[in-house]
């Protein structure tokens, strides 16, 4: 994994991650054929503990130089076995499970069936905001991959999106809503990761996506009339 995605992966900043490789001999990333560094998986796993175990108060210095196993019996339940072998799932939601066996079209179909039962609003607030939480545990406990975990979203998003191409706007030029969407986890570092965005009230919703400047937002909710007359 290249530098950038471990400082999106962990919250750690690249540059303190130099830091650590002088001071304390770890990471101990490899190249890549451009030269530039390159982290092995179990590195990165580590990373992540320590990561998470710094938030509870531990230093740094002491953490890099423990093992894998050692970080997982601190970190407690949101460790990794000690023999290396991915932890048994903590979680038996079926989308997590389809989502360890890389079945795309089932975590379609078992957010579009979650849809169909609790309605769009219904599903956003009572099941998805729930299923991003578990698949966010399963992942920071190894039980998923980066890319599962990136797989989901893509999901989430083609199906969610897919619901609001349907819904019809209402007629006449009332107001919309222009959305930007939330990254999973809060404002906490990591991959940016979208969501989807749902109308309000039954007004239509114009999503813009992840990262966009709250001022762009001001600019989009204005119209193009408005621009056009130096608003």
């Amino acid at each position: 994994m290249p530098i950038a995605s471990v400082e999106q992966a962990t919250g750690i900043a690249r540059a303190t991650l130099r830091i650590w490789e002088r001071r304390y001999g770890f990471p101990q990333p490899g190249r890549d054929p451009r030269g530039e560094r390159s982290y092995p998986g179990e590195q990165v796993r580590k990373l992540r503990l320590v990561a998470n175990l710094m938030l509870q108060g531990h230093r740094p210095g002491r953490l890099v130089q423990l093992t894998l196993p050692r970080l997982a019996a601190l970190a407690g339940p949101a460790g990794e076995r000690g023999d290396g072998e991915p932890r048994p799932a903590t979680s038996d939601d079926p989308v997590i499970a389809a989502l360890r066996r890389h079945d795309a079209a089932e975590v379609m179909r078992l957010l579009a069936q979650g849809i169909r039962h609790h309605g769009l609003g219904g599903f956003v607030t009572e099941q998805l905001a729930h299923l991003n939480v578990d698949v966010g545990l399963a992942w920071s406990r190894g039980e998923l991959e980066v890319f599962e975990e990136h797989l989901y979203s893509e999901c989430v998003q083609h199906v969610v999106r897919g619901q609001l191409a349907r819904v019809s706007e209402p007629a006449g030029r009332g107001p919309r809503v222009a959305a930007r969407h939330l990254p999973r986890g809060g404002t906490r570092p990591g991959p940016a990761h979208g969501a989807g965005a749902a109308g309000a009230g039954g007004l239509p919703c114009t999503s813009l996506g992840v990262q966009v400047p709250l001022r762009q937002i001001v600019v989009a909710s204005q119209g193009p009339a408005r621009r056009r007359g130096g608003a």
